[in-house]
């Protein structure tokens, strides 16, 4: 990432489940980020945690910096949106760059896998771990209301928590107007 002359915070952290097992952190860092592209682009201060890995990725974002975007993430289709002073910020990805990335990711693990003589079953339906639910168990936990998302158009409501300040309530049904043409 050419952090040049930028120093390092020590950090005694492990992280888990990156590599299948725990990671020495070497040290942490706070580098401005700029998302999207002009105008519609955010900067925003990212902690960074170092670590000596063989990975096929630069840099991974965690919940922690989508949340401070308030990103919406389209894993299938390698998007996210944010919302910025200008309008919505977009990022998307190279679907041949990260087709790269995961032939990498596996056939490293393939190799890792093979020296230690491990066997590990890769193909679990994770659906067949959990049992469903058999009554509707999702049920809100304060008061709702409904709001239009278009005016005039009674079809196309949202259910929102009633107090929920205005600018947020605004700033909801600006996202979903703005992503209304993918959920159609």
């Amino acid at each position: 990432m050419d952090i040049g002359d930028r120093r390092l915070e020590n950090s005694r952290t492990l992280l888990y489940g990156f590599t299948g097992n725990e990671v020495h952190v070497v040290g942490t860092i706070y580098m401005p980020v700029l998302f999207g592209s002009p105008p519609c682009q955010v900067w925003k201060v990212v902690k960074f945690h170092v670590i000596i890995v063989s990975s096929s990725f630069n840099a991974i974002l965690g919940r922690t910096t989508i949340t401070a975007l308030r990103a919406i993430t389209f894993i299938s289709h390698l998007k996210m949106k944010f919302p910025t002073d200008f309008g919505v910020g977009e990022m998307i990805g190279d679907q041949e760059t990260a087709r790269q990335c995961y032939l990498t990711t596996v056939s490293t693990r393939k190799k890792a896998d093979e020296e230690l003589d491990v066997n590990q079953v890769l193909d679990i339906d994770p659906r067949a771990l959990v049992d469903p639910p058999t009554s509707n168990s999702c049920s809100p936990v304060e008061e709702t209301e409904e709001i239009e998302v278009f005016e005039g158009n009674y079809e196309k409501t949202i259910r929102v928590v009633k107090n929920l300040p205005e600018p947020i309530k605004k700033d909801i049904t600006c996202l979903i107007r703005e992503f209304s043409d993918i959920f159609s």
